[in-house]
């Protein structure tokens, strides 16, 4: 194991396990650079450094100015969960006393519902689900309670996104500042999986669980739902984009909550996750060998696909957009490589705007100036990044595994 994948492995083990051996021997300047980008790429400096003060490490460590910069930043961490409870608070507010059924999925539930501490459990933004014929309503209704779209765009046509997209351009309100995403479905129209989205299941409207925030309940997704939708977002759709906080998630999913393993094993076969699911618990049983799995569990004996998903959970996201068309062509999955070409080729008015700033641009100022980003992006990726972060071959190996 050459030096860049033993730092990985001993840094995933910390985090997740708080295993110290990444501590036993002296960390580079360049060691601790790649440490900070980590936690900051994906959005667990507050576990590493929680970790960090409960080991005999920490006393000796604190006056080093990345473990400085990284508790600074920390401590930002409690007040923004605070700010998202609130946020979720006025959201249920406005949408029952106006009949609208909706639930909320994924971060906000993994994070006051089953991590022992809210504020390991980082979130870019707050995501709810609601019925399609109610999606029109709902966005115009936020609209009118001062909610406001994030991006440029002053007018947006909702009835068209029903078709194109599965949610609506992100939305904030000035008292919280947080994002807001409302979803009629889980997963967009173009991808493979929308043939069978979650949200077509009868369970997954009939099946509503609870979250407590202060004093209320509010809805969000089942305890087996949530599971199936944490497996498929992660693993199929974003190739460990997330990082550690996707074998998080799970572990305290599976360790706080009462999963009904033969419920989550008909959605599974329903979406056709059992090659996703068996990999992703093969990662978890790898770093927590007691966890109780499902009995129909296939543990995956392929060493090099789990050591392939350990470089991916700490590869930068940004740079797997590019590598996903070459290596899902490698793989022989034209669907995938079509869609990452339109992904490069047509990206979204707010992929536009966060690197470019320009989507209230006409197409045809945005495009040609949006594509001589990417040139100029795939260039400096051919010719001059380090070696050390190309992510195409275990993309290729992940891309294997789940199409064979």
């Amino acid at each position: 194991m050459d030096k860049v994948n033993r730092l990985k492995r001993q840094f995933l083990n910390f985090v997740l396990c708080k295993d110290i051996t990444i501590f036993d021997t002296n960390l580079s300047e360049n060691d601790w650079e790649i440490i900070v980008k980590w936690c900051v790429d994906h959005r667990i400096i507050y576990l590493f450094i929680k970790n960090l003060k409960q080991t005999n490490h920490w006393a000796s460590l604190r006056h080093n100015q990345y473990i400085q910069y990284l508790e600074k930043r920390a401590h930002k961490a409690p007040v923004r969960q605070l700010k998202i409870q609130a946020n979720l608070l006025h959201l249920d507010t406005i949408l029952t006393a106006n009949g609208i059924e909706y639930q909320i999925i994924k971060g906000p539930i993994l994070a006051f519902k089953y991590y022992e501490d809210s504020a390991i459990r980082r979130m870019r933004d707050i995501d709810i689900i609601v019925k399609p014929d109610t999606f029109v309503k709902t966005c115009n209704l936020l609209l009118e309670h001062n909610y406001r779209l994030k991006s440029k765009e002053q007018k947006i046509d909702f009835d068209a996104r029903l078709k194109v997209s599965h949610d609506a351009p992100p939305l904030t309100h000035d008292n919280f500042n947080i994002s807001i995403e409302v979803h009629h479905r889980t997963f967009s129209p173009r991808k493979k999986q929308s043939e069978m989205d979650l949200s077509f299941m009868p369970e997954f409207w009939a099946e509503v669980d609870m979250i407590k925030i202060g004093n209320q309940s509010l809805p969000c997704e089942s305890a087996e739902i949530l599971l199936a939708h944490i497996i498929l977002h992660g693993v199929r759709s974003s190739a460990f984009n997330n990082g550690p906080v996707l074998i998080s998630d799970l572990y305290f999913l599976i360790k706080n909550g009462q999963i009904n393993w033969k419920k989550f094993h008909s959605y599974s076969t329903y979406l056709k996750l059992e090659n996703e699911a068996n990999l992703v618990f093969s990662l978890l049983q790898d770093f927590y060998p007691d966890l109780k799995l499902q009995e129909r569990f296939v543990p995956c004996k392929d060493d090099k696909l789990i050591e392939a998903c350990h470089s991916l959970m700490l590869s930068d996201p940004s740079q797997k957009r590019y590598e996903r068309l070459t290596s899902s062509l490698k793989s022989g999955t034209l669907h995938e490589a079509l869609i990452q070409l339109k992904k490069l080729l047509l990206p979204k008015q707010e992929l536009i705007t966060a690197h470019l700033g320009v989507s209230s641009h006409p197409a045809f100022i945005r495009l040609p100036v949006w594509w001589g980003y990417i040139l100029k992006t795939l260039y400096f990726q051919c010719l001059g990044r380090n070696s050390d972060l190309q992510t195409s071959e275990e993309l290729t190996r992940l891309f294997r595994w789940l199409n064979r």
